[in-house]
């Protein structure tokens, strides 16, 4: 099937067949801008980026029909940076790899059999997507598992990090809107955010940008009692275990039980990044009536049944929960709230990447941050964390045990 290259001569289109000047061979990439996930509005490169691109990356790249519309760009103008189009369909039945940012079970099965997807499948909680990915012997490439690591290999960021901080700032934005809330005007509230990674200070930029002041920010990821920076004006406290029982402790050394804290909080925000083996438990079902009547708790992790007893993903059409005498936001992919921006950042992050990603399977496995970013490779699941998580047998096809 011959997809359409726009108005290429014979000789561009040979060239398009991605035979660089190097002598490299750059794979054919599928891009797509619908989701099928509902509310999902955010695409993975802003078409006012591509002119950034060399054309060899420009002609390796295929765009969904109509993929640039909501943004201002027809097919005509996309054309004319070089790039191919093609309907949805097309693209994920013939091309050599998708990029599709959150994709959905019935995306794995359009797409081809030995077919390559990068995005977030967020493969551990996504039950459907590995095993769809599994039975396809598909390769997943998880942006969500990219990372720079330093020299002594740790991690030391993520090429993402804005999209999270938008997370938590979008979560602030859309969940004061719902309550007509607001800092700088009506009742003073007292916020407390737990955690204090891009998602948390997404939400204190949000909360400080509509006027709150009375700020306390919690988190376990440092060891030092002291505040990071970025927390000038806010109370900073540190995370700690004691016997079991989960404790704050302030720079003087002082502590206290968090769920003290918890109880007096008039908005509360869950920003942690939670690892589904070893959750963290701010709340036990015994202790939900600790909560301060009328708060607004901002679930953004929203991991089903983690952090809080009752957590769980809700969506933009049901954004909010009352459960009892507190309200609950839990929307799973926030950054939608600013769906254009949120698309701007992704862009510029994934960009760097591009050309590296296009040189294929032999390049990944020679390139860290492609290398473990791999959750399943040709259909054979490459992180230890889903089988733990979905109690799959190691070996392939990976059955979950009963």
């Amino acid at each position: 099937m011959l997809l359409y290259q726009g108005p290429f001569t014979r000789r561009q289109t040979a060239l398009a067949q991605n035979k660089l000047s190097t002598g490299l061979r750059f794979m054919k990439l599928g891009i797509l801008g619908t989701s099928l996930k509902k509310n999902e509005l955010r695409v993975p490169i802003h078409p006012e980026h591509l002119s950034r691109l060399s054309d060899d990356v420009r002609r390796a790249l295929v765009f969904e029909m109509g993929y640039g519309e909501r943004l201002g760009y027809s097919d005509a103008a996309m054309q004319v940076q070089g790039v191919g189009i093609a309907r949805r369909e097309q693209i994920l039945a013939s091309l050599d790899a998708v990029l599709l940012l959150k994709p959905m079970p019935e995306d794995f099965l359009a797409l081809r059999q030995g077919g390559v997807h990068l995005g977030w499948p967020h493969c551990l909680q996504q039950v459907a997507n590995t095993q769809t990915a599994i039975d396809r012997r598909q390769t997943v490439i998880a942006m969500e598992q990219m990372f720079i690591r330093d020299a002594m290999g740790q991690r030391v960021k993520h090429p993402f990090y804005k999209n999270n901080e938008m997370g938590g700032y979008c979560a602030v934005l859309h969940a004061l809107a719902l309550k007509g809330w607001d800092g700088a005007y009506g009742k003073p509230r007292k916020a407390v955010i737990l955690s204090f990674g891009a998602v948390g200070q997404g939400a204190l930029r949000a909360l400080r940008g509509r006027g709150f002041t009375d700020i306390t920010v919690c988190t376990q990821q440092r060891k030092s009692a002291e505040p990071p920076a970025g927390l000038e004006g806010c109370h900073f406290l540190r995370i700690t275990t004691q016997t079991g029982q989960l404790l704050t402790q302030a720079p003087d050394g002082s502590l206290r039980p968090l769920l003290d804290l918890i109880a007096e909080a008039d908005i509360l925000v869950n920003a942690i990044l939670q690892d589904p083996n070893h959750p963290v438990m701010y709340l036990q079902p015994a202790q939900v009536d600790r909560i301060k009547p009328g708060c607004l708790l901002l679930d953004i992790s929203c991991d089903q049944g983690l952090g809080f007893p009752f957590s769980q993903p809700l969506s933009f059409d049901q954004p909010l929960l009352q459960l009892g005498h507190f309200d609950y936001y839990a929307v799973d992919h926030t950054p939608n709230y600013l769906w254009e921006a949120a698309s701007w950042e992704v862009s510029q992050a994934l960009l760097p990447y591009l050309p590296e990603f296009l040189k294929g399977p032999q390049h990944w496995a020679q390139t860290q941050i492609f290398r473990e970013a791999i959750e399943i490779e040709a259909g054979v699941i490459q992180n230890p964390e889903i089988l733990a998580f979905q109690k799959r047998e190691s070996a392939y096809p990976h059955a979950i045990r009963k």
